[in-house]
């Protein structure tokens, strides 16, 4: 997966941190190949966008992985600040 991950970077001649909602959606699964520190530089704007596709990533993705894209789905930028959640937003994120 890692090699998916490097082929997309250079096919998109921009780094992770640049990709937007429709690049995000587009690499879906093949975000399991990147690095937790590049997945934490996501933008959380573009995230957000992305989260109704991304939902449905594999479950198999390292677990560093998912906890990465989680960090940054909790960001403000994304629902807001979690205090604030609802069940509806607390359910969507456990179901992705």
């Amino acid at each position: 997966m890692e090699k998916l991950a490097s082929q997309l970077l250079d096919h998109k001649k921009k780094p992770l941190s640049r990709f937007d909602a429709g690049d995000l959606a587009i690499a879906n699964n093949i975000l399991c190949g990147f690095s937790p520190d590049a997945l934490l530089e996501i933008n959380p704007y573009a995230l957000r966008e992305a989260l109704p596709i991304l939902k449905k990533l594999d479950r198999n993705c390292e677990q560093t992985r998912l906890a990465a894209l989680a960090t940054v789905a909790m960001k403000r930028e994304v629902l807001g600040e979690p205090s604030e959640w609802s069940a509806a937003d607390v359910s969507f994120l456990s179901s992705s």
